[in-house]
């Protein structure tokens, strides 16, 4: 029961929230010209190191991937070749 009890002040927040004009037509939240001085967007060391890392992983991937597709092609082509030498 708590968690019902829960969603629905939740969910009764958000209505509250939109009829009284916090989100814009588009569903983002609205900022007057007021708020957007004071608001400061920064990014900490912690998420670039993250981002960092999830990019050197993707790239280490790839190259991987690459390295695989080459093999996986020369074994294919000297099985084609042994084959056809043979008949």
């Amino acid at each position: 029961d708590t968690y019902d009890e829960d969603q629905d002040e939740i969910q009764c927040s958000y209505i509250e929230s939109i009829r009284y004009g916090t989100y814009d037509s588009y569903g983002e939240i609205y900022v007057s010209n007021s708020q957007e001085i004071n608001q400061t967007a920064s990014v900490t060391g912690g998420q670039k190191f993250v981002l960092a890392l999830v990019s050197m992983i993707c790239v280490s991937l790839a190259l991987y991937s690459c390295y695989l597709h080459h093999t996986m092609t020369n074994l294919l082509l000297k099985s084609l070749s042994s084959g056809l030498m043979a008949a």
